[in-house]
């Protein structure tokens, strides 16, 4: 944690020093900070807030975190990781706080019938699974925690304009919206995954 915010600290004072523009990147204040990759939430929640902390400390103005865990393992989400969320905003009020969740597909939080179909409410909206519900709810119900979803589009998953949108529809209806859609980097494997990205750009349109 050190090390990232003396560096933190080091750039944002050069660029104060220097009229607002870093001297040799011409790039301004650092303001934003992603925690991702490993997943940040696999971490107890003591190292959590402490990256938070020392974050706020260092005068980030904005902290983002990607996870997977919203599919994966919605109850991590409980009553104290909301606790140590909420004695963080109390502490550091001015710093803002985006959750980026990892949706791929609804299945991934809506349930289905026997016959496949989604489970409807009685107002014809689809139903969550409880556990990821009461997650989300519990997070949306903290006004001052922006939470948007990113998505990949990827071969033999997702690559589906239904399913792509009845998960954005799904979404926006609890309250979350669309950070981005991206298509698969160029790594091992990537061509099993892979779509081109006309295919990808002609799927979000017609989910739209």
């Amino acid at each position: 944690i050190r090390e990232v915010t003396d560096y933190v600290r080091a750039h944002n004072e050069i660029v104060a020093a220097n009229g607002g523009i870093h001297p040799e990147t011409n790039r301004e204040k650092l303001r934003e900070v992603l925690l991702s990759g490993g997943d940040p939430m696999v971490l107890p929640n003591k190292k959590i807030g402490g990256w938070l902390a020392a974050l706020a400390e260092a005068s980030v103005e904005s902290i983002r975190l990607g996870t997977k865990e919203m599919s994966f393992h919605p109850k991590r989400f409980d009553a104290a990781f909301l606790s140590m969320m909420d004695n963080f905003h109390a502490t550091y009020p001015d710093v803002g706080f985006r959750l980026m969740i990892h949706f791929n597909h609804p299945d991934e939080f809506l349930l289905k019938g026997p016959d496949g179909a989604y489970l409807r409410n009685p107002n014809g909206s689809l139903k969550w699974h409880r556990d990821t519900r009461r997650a989300m709810q519990a997070l949306t119900y903290r006004s001052w925690i922006n939470i948007e979803n990113q998505t990949p589009i990827i071969k033999g998953i997702n690559d589906d304009s239904e399913a792509l949108r009845v998960m954005q529809r799904a979404l926006y209806r609890v309250g979350v919206g669309n950070h981005y859609f991206f298509c698969g980097r160029d790594i091992v494997a990537h061509k099993a995954f892979n779509v081109p990205i006309e295919t990808a750009w002609n799927l979000l349109n017609e989910s739209q």
